[in-house]
């Protein structure tokens, strides 16, 4: 080619990378009808996340947040789906342990992984892990799979008083999150996940020291 142009030509290649996706599941909290509690929700936009990455050729983890800390590596393939899937669906157990993150090792979390968490946000274990993970610069995304309200009689001023005030708590929780530079995203079984993250379609996410 350059005795052809008679001008210096030089063929640049770049090696395909994967991007790296952990999926972690707050199983500290499990509220709702069921068959729909929020635990639901977050085993199924688990497995929705971890099949829209692996069928691009990335490679996807999971962390699980309750009781006895457990988690995968990230993988690529097929196989690692059914992997993903059988550690989804054993979540299922109540413990009054705090996850200590320290414990993951550091091929289960690589420094350079969006790691996205589906919590109800409603256990400080979990919150605490929020923070942990913020301080270690990862780059956190958090699915809010609370969709229901507390009941409340319509006919008691109380009872509407104390949703009103849930709601600004609920509110005030969010936003001091968001401060952190951690996005919370609002998602319900009813929407797709791709809705839900089109707030952050363009935009670098980075967490805060």
């Amino acid at each position: 080619m350059t005795s052809r142009l008679g001008q210096p030509h030089v063929n640049q290649r770049a090696a395909l990378r994967a991007a790296d996706l952990v999926i972690m599941i707050d199983a500290f909290s499990d509220v709702g009808p069921p068959g729909d509690t929020t635990l639901d929700l977050a085993v199924r936009g688990a497995a929705g996340l971890a099949a829209a990455y692996l069928r691009t050729g990335d490679r996807v983890g999971m962390v699980v947040l309750g009781g006895v800390l457990k988690w995968l590596a990230p993988s690529p393939g097929n196989r690692h789906f059914f992997r993903i899937v059988e550690m989804a669906f054993g979540v299922r157990f109540l413990s009054e342990a705090t996850p200590d993150l320290d414990r993951v090792p550091r091929t289960a979390l690589p420094p350079r992984a969006l790691v996205v968490l589906f919590s109800p946000l409603l256990d400080r274990r979990a919150l605490s892990a929020v923070t942990d993970l913020r301080q270690r610069g990862v780059s956190l995304v958090i699915v809010d799979v609370l969709t229901r309200e507390p009941p409340a009689e319509p006919r008691l001023p109380i009872a509407q008083l104390a949703v009103r005030l849930w709601r600004l708590d609920r509110g005030a929780l969010r936003s001091s999150i968001t401060g952190l530079g951690v996005p919370v995203l609002s998602w319900d079984s009813g929407t797709g996940l791709e809705g839900a993250q089109a707030p952050l379609r363009g935009q670098r996410i980075r967490a805060v020291r």
